[in-house]
């Protein structure tokens, strides 16, 4: 269940960033924050130490309709100016 929910908060915050007004340089940086962040979590969680590659594979393998609702709701968050903002404070993003 907690693979779920990292999955599900990775999608979310890298849909979030990509519907939003930063650059597409801003987006990637974003994004691999999101990946370390999310493949650490995933990591520490499963006791296991997946490289970005097969993180990135296994999100892409997962199950669609915990992307799809990731997705969905960050689009809906985003027109009712709920989501989060992305801050890049001394050189890092804080996601």
């Amino acid at each position: 269940m907690f693979n779920d929910k990292i999955v599900f908060n990775y999608m979310y915050k890298l849909w979030v960033a990509v519907y939003s007004d930063l650059s597409d340089a801003e987006v990637e940086e974003i994004g691999q924050v999101l990946l370390q962040n999310s493949k650490e979590e995933y990591n520490r969680q499963n006791e296991t130490n997946i490289s970005d590659e097969d993180f990135i594979d296994m999100i892409s393998e997962y199950a669609e309709d915990i992307r799809e609702q990731a997705v969905s709701e960050a689009e809906e968050d985003i027109k009712k100016h709920h989501a989060p903002k992305f801050k890049k404070v001394d050189g890092s993003w804080q996601v």
